[in-house]
């Protein structure tokens, strides 16, 4: 369980970091400010989403050794 918490968190910081490079292309001319379709909100939507999962695992982890 502890490897699929530290794997969740290590995607979700891969997806922030592309929800800032997304956010910063969009300065540059003639980029899109798109990765594979999707715009720095997306990416963030899906930060916050495997954060929350995370921490979900987590605390049942905690539960299951206060037993």
């Amino acid at each position: 369980m502890k490897s699929l918490i530290y794997g969740i968190l290590s995607f979700s910081g891969i997806t922030f970091f592309l929800s800032i490079a997304t956010k910063y292309m969009d300065m540059m001319p003639r980029r899109a400010g798109l990765i594979a379709g999707i715009g720095p909100t997306g990416y963030l939507t899906v930060t916050i989403v495997l954060l929350l999962l995370c921490a979900n695992l987590s605390l049942l982890e905690l539960l299951k050794k206060s037993k």
